[in-house]
């Protein structure tokens, strides 16, 4: 420490040990400069070699939390399969357990409304549905007893919007412009999922504009 009083030893065996800090610094990054330099050509092979590990360890868990959970695999419908109906049996969310949760079954063709009083569920379900049916396009489990699952291409989902007194900007004016992104970006094969649309208004408002 500057001001402290050190003897000659004690000086010279300071200056000997940030020597040899300094010349391992120096050796560990020869080595590494080495090992880089012989294993450059076999860069792509070591890259692929990570991704399919990481995918590998990924997928295993997935499969390992999903069997322990009571999660099953969905099935899809072909790809020339013109029906788009999403038959889902027992669904419950995926945050829940199984034991813990209410499952509910349907099918579902073209435009639903989905009413219920407050805290009834209707959101969970909403979120619980469009994950399930994620997680099936990808070849995964799902919190389902049995699902049919159409072959998606894209995934919507709008939940409540809040006042941003920050940017000046209202619950409605959030909504609108999640609106008009969703609306720009779906398609005819997309499941798009729309959650207290109108929120920011009256009551008669909201309902005309949902």
């Amino acid at each position: 420490l500057e001001g402290r009083h050190v003897s000659a030893r004690m000086s010279e065996a300071r200056l000997r040990y940030l020597a040899a800090c300094a010349g391992v610094e120096e050796a560990a990054r020869r080595e590494m400069q080495a090992l880089c330099d012989t294993l450059s050509e076999s860069l792509p092979l070591l890259a692929a070699a990570a991704h399919w590990a990481l995918l590998y360890s990924t997928l295993s868990a997935h499969v390992g939390a999903s069997l322990q959970k009571g999660w099953t695999l969905p099935r899809l419908r072909e790809v020339e399969d013109g029906e788009r109906a999403l038959r889902v049996e027992g669904v419950w969310p995926y945050w829940l357990s199984a034991d813990g949760a209410a499952r509910n079954s349907f099918e579902w063709r073209g435009l639903w409304l989905l009413t219920a009083p407050n805290m009834a569920g209707k959101s969970s379900l909403m979120r619980g549905t469009l994950a399930a049916a994620l997680l099936a396009n990808a070849g995964l489990y799902a919190p389902v007893d049995d699902a049919l699952v159409p072959r998606y291409d894209g995934y919507f989902l709008r939940t409540a919007s809040y006042d941003v007194p920050s940017e000046g900007r209202s619950s409605f004016a959030q909504e609108m412009d999640e609106v008009a992104v969703l609306a720009a970006e779906c398609g005819a094969r997309s499941l798009v999922m729309l959650d207290e649309l109108g929120r920011g208004t009256a009551t008669f408002d909201g309902m005309a504009i949902a």
